[in-house]
């Protein structure tokens, strides 16, 4: 549901993390459907199972920009709706993530969240509340 989170270690190694701004979202999103093109006919979110990896390089390669950062012990690191980030431990740890919305701009993120059909234990927010609320706020 393109969530924000929060992401902490507690014990232990280091995590490597990449991430793509969220405005070059829809760009890595054709990428993947390109390199992985039986993919979306399965599940259009496929991206969100989380078991899909492209090489930084290939990123380079198309023009889309990433950040890469090393988590140690004690960080946090925010991510932002839409911003397709993936990562490794350097070995066993012990982490925290929590996914929040605190602010109206989400809504906006919600509603456009592409969402996974093809499986039942997929994250589904129904978003009727806080569309209500938004654009009740914005009117």
């Amino acid at each position: 549901m393109d969530l924000y989170s929060i992401n902490c270690i507690h014990v232990g190694n280091r995590n490597a993390l990449y991430s793509i701004p969220p405005e070059y979202g829809h760009e890595f999103e054709l990428l993947a459907n390109r390199f992985f093109p039986t993919k979306p006919a399965n599940c259009p979110a496929f991206l969100r199972h989380k078991v899909t990896m492209i090489s930084p390089n290939i990123l380079e390669q198309n023009a889309i920009p990433y950040n890469k950062i090393t988590q140690e012990k004690g960080e946090f690191i925010i991510t932002f709706p839409f911003g397709y980030h993936s990562g490794f431990n350097y070995g066993f740890n012990m982490a925290e993530t929590i996914h929040f919305a605190s602010s109206p701009r989400w809504v906006e993120y919600g509603i456009k969240a592409s969402l996974c059909h093809c499986r039942k234990d997929s994250v589904k927010i129904c978003m009727d509340t806080f569309i209500k609320l938004y654009f009740n706020s914005v009117s």
